[in-house]
């Protein structure tokens, strides 16, 4: 019973002790030099400050390389975004020119009169300049 009664005050001391150190931090107490009323009054070693600048230099250059490669990822991401753009709207170009009722081929039609699109699909591979009719006898 002796045991338990100490048991229960020393965890009602250290939790008093914690919920007050919790509610009032005094971290005078983790600073090197003497006690002083404000915080501000920390000082580093030169060695210590020497290399706080010298990380601080290289994170400085570390991240002045990253905004230029951000930047350049970013020009090529507009360019390829640009670049798909053109080609869906070519594509759609495409497919309003193939569905229009005067890109149709008939049979009496010389490949002159094929547009340049469908001379591409039909893998012609003739020059628009050169003008070729051809006639069939349909006898032979």
């Amino acid at each position: 019973m002796k045991q338990t009664i100490t048991l229960i005050l020393a965890v009602y001391v250290i939790v008093y002790v914690c919920i007050t150190i919790y509610n009032k931090p005094n971290l005078e107490f983790f600073y090197a030099g003497e006690t002083t009323s404000t915080a501000t009054d920390i000082s580093l070693s030169g060695s210590t400050e020497q290399t706080l600048d010298e990380a601080t230099k290289i994170f400085m250059e570390q991240e002045s390389e990253q905004n230029i490669q951000n930047k350049s990822i970013r020009d090529l991401k507009k360019r390829v975004d640009t670049l798909r753009n053109d080609i869906v709207i070519l594509k759609n170009k495409e497919k309003d020119e193939y569905r229009n009722i005067y890109n149709k081929i008939g049979m009496e039609d010389s490949v002159s009169q094929i547009p340049d699109s469908v001379k591409d699909r039909l893998g012609l591979g003739l020059p628009s300049e050169i003008d070729f009719n051809f006639t069939i006898d349909p006898t032979l």
